[in-house]
């Protein structure tokens, strides 16, 4: 794996490339077509996650107790030729999990067209917070297909759930 030579070259790396794939799918679509994206860098010896949002949802931080949405404030892909786009550095912990998640999840509806949303993520995710990785994945994949099987609109649903485990072991990753 090629080593960034420090934390600025990682920030640069970030949004460089989430400008330049902005930047060419305006070029080649002409801003009729456009997505969300989050990318992000993890350094596993040091737990330093920088990232670059362009209009993805917010990912979910679960640190102990609390949940917290990792914001940036970038433009979706494509929309303009040029866009600039905010790096985000967080250093994560020990027990961490990181949970990334299109909006095929958060906006699955039931039959009332009531939205799943971030609340349905941050409440099926928690009773779930110390079992393994791919443990989370699955129950929350199940809880957004079953709530929106009677919904009128079904869209991809993907996933991501990164576990930061001991420092003996690596960082633990699913998806969907």
């Amino acid at each position: 794996a090629r080593r960034l030579p420090s934390d600025i070259g990682r920030g640069k790396v970030v949004v460089n490339s989430v400008a330049r794939v902005s930047g060419n799918l305006w070029a080649s679509a002409g801003g009729e077509h456009f997505r969300s994206s989050f990318y992000g860098v993890l350094e596993p010896n040091t737990r330093r996650l920088d990232y670059a949002n362009a209009g993805h949802p917010a990912t979910l931080l679960f640190r102990g107790s609390e949940v917290h949405e990792l914001h940036s404030s970038g433009l979706v892909l494509g929309v303009q030729p040029d866009v600039e786009y905010e790096r985000v550095t967080v250093d994560l912990e020990t027990g961490d999990v990181l949970v990334l998640y299109t909006d095929g999840i958060s906006e699955s509806s039931d039959a009332e067209r009531n939205l799943f949303g971030t609340e349905g993520v941050i409440a099926t995710v928690r009773p779930w917070l110390s079992q393994p990785a791919d443990e989370i994945l699955g129950r929350l994949r199940e809880a957004a297909e079953q709530f929106g099987r009677e919904g009128p609109y079904q869209d991809d649903m993907t996933l991501l759930v990164l576990k930061i485990r001991s420092e003996e072991h690596t960082s633990e990753l699913q998806s969907h």
